[in-house]
C-alpha cells in the first residue's frame, strides 16, 4: 500500500515500521525551507565521503541530525498529550496495528489498467453490457488514469459521477494539469493546486494517486521541487499517493531522489526511457508506479508477448507485500493499451502460476 499516514498524523508507516512524520503545523513555505535544509546536510555528507574528509562527514551528519529534529522527524515528539513516541516501532505491535491491518487487506496486488477508461472494439467482448464505458470498464480493469485532467479542468460533480460509477474497490489516478508542470513550471501554484483539490476530492477515498508529468526541459531545481511538493501534500493530503514522471536527466540523481523521497513522491518508471535510470521506479519507495507509452512508436506500438511476460515477472519479483505497484497503459491511439492491459492482468493473475 502506499506508505500511510497514521490517522492522528503522527507517523508515515514504511514496509510495517512506523517513521515519525514531520510536524504538520508548519506552513509550506517553512516546511520547504527545513526540507531544503535537509537536502543541503544530505548533500554535504556525500561530498565529505567521496572527499575522505571524516571531519567533514561527522559534521554534515550532525546538520541532517538538526534539520530532522527541527522537522519534528527526531528529537522530542512534536505532539504534547503524553502519548508516547512509537518511532521505528513494528506497527503490529503497536495500537495501530488494527487500523494498519484494515488498509492492508483492502489492498490488490499490482493495479494494472489504462490512461482513460475507451473500450476499442476489438476488446469490446471481454467487457460486460453497462451504462457507460466506465461501468463497463471498470467491471474489468481495477484502475484508470484520468489523463483528460491535464488539458482542461472537470467539475467535482464530474468527479463524484465518475466515483460513483464504478465499484468500491476501483481506484482513480489523476494527472496534475499543464498549467501547473509546463506554464509555471511548479512555480506559484497554490492557487491551481486549491482549485485541482476541490474538483478532484470529488472522487474521494476512490482517489489514489495524483499524477505530475513534467516537460522534457524542466530541469531539477530543490528549491523549486521542494516548495511545489510541500505545498500540494498540504492541499492533497497524505493518504493520497503521489507519482511524478519527470522527462530531464537531472532528476535521475542521486540528490533529486532524496528530495522525492522526504516528500513522500514515487518516481514514475516508463517506456520508452528518456535517460538512464528511467526505467526503474524510484523516489518513494511506498508507491511503485509505471506508465508505458508504446515503443517502438509512442502512443502507438503494442506491446509483444515476450515484453509482457518480462514486465509480469519485474512486477511479481518487486511484490513485497508492502507498497502498491500501478501499471498503466498510455498506448491508447491505436487502441493497443486495452489489449495489453487485460493480457498483462491475466499473466499477473493467481491462476497464471
Amino acid at each position: 500500500m502506499s506508505s500511510p499516514l497514521t490517522p492522528d498524523r503522527r507517523y508515515i508507516v514504511v514496509r510495517g515500521r512506523l517513521w515519525r512524520a514531520a510536524n504538520p503545523n508548519f506552513t509550506p513555505e517553512r516546511h520547504a525551507q527545513l526540507v531544503a535544509t535537509l537536502m543541503d546536510a544530505r548533500r554535504a555528507v556525500g561530498l565529505a565521503k567521496r572527499r575522505g574528509d571524516a571531519a567533514a562527514e561527522q559534521t554534515a551528519h550532525a546538520a541532517v541530525d538538526a534539520a530532522k529534529v527541527a522537522l519534528g522527524e527526531r528529537g522530542a515528539p512534536w505532539w504534547h498529550d503524553g502519548a508516547p513516541d512509537l518511532n521505528r516501532h513494528m506497527v503490529k505491535n503497536t495500537s495501530y496495528a488494527v487500523w494498519y491491518d484494515a488498509l492492508a487487506a483492502a489492498e490488490t496486488r499490482c493495479r494494472i489498467g489504462t490512461a482513460g477508461w475507451s473500450i476499442p472494439k476489438a476488446a469490446a467482448d471481454v467487457f460486460p453490457a453497462g451504462a457507460s464505458h466506465l461501468e463497463r470498464y471498470a467491471a474489468v480493469l481495477p484502475v484508470a488514469e484520468i489523463n483528460s485532467s491535464f488539458h482542461r479542468p472537470h467539475r467535482r460533480a464530474t468527479y463524484a459521477r465518475w466515483a460513483a460509477s464504478v465499484p468500491p474497490e476501483f481506484r482513480f489516478s489523476v494527472k496534475l494539469p499543464k498549467e501547473m508542470s509546463h506554464t509555471r513550471k511548479l512555480v506559484d501554484c497554490i492557487e491551481p493546486v486549491d482549485a485541482f483539490a476541490e474538483q478532484a476530492g470529488g472522487l474521494g477515498d476512490k482517489l489514489a494517486v495524483v499524477l505530475l508529468q513534467l516537460p522534457p526541459s524542466l530541469a531539477f531545481d530543490p528549491i523549486v521541487a521542494s516548495t511545489f511538493f510541500a505545498a500540494a501534500r498540504q492541499r492533497l493530503g497524505d493518504i493520497v499517493g503521489f507519482a511524478c514522471e519527470p522527462r530531464h536527466a537531472t532528476w535521475f540523481a542521486a540528490d533529486a531522489d532524496a528530495l522525492l523521497v522526504e516528500h513522500r513522491v514515487a518516481r514514475v518508471a516508463t517506456d520508452p526511457v528518456l535517460a538512464p535510470g528511467g526505467e526503474r521506479p524510484g523516489g518513494w519507495p511506498g508507491l511503485r508506479y509505471r506508465r508505458l507509452h508504446g515503443t517502438p512508436r509512442v502512443y502507438y506500438s503494442s506491446y509483444e508477448a515476450d515484453r509482457l511476460g518480462e514486465l509480469a515477472k519485474t512486477l511479481a519479483d518487486e511484490d513485497d507485500g508492502a507498497a502498491p505497484s500501478w501499471c498503466i497503459f498510455d498506448n491508447t491511439a491505436s487502441g493497443a493499451a486495452t489489449r495489453d492491459a487485460l493480457d498483462l492482468l491475466a499473466l499477473t493473475s493467481p491462476d497464471a502460476a
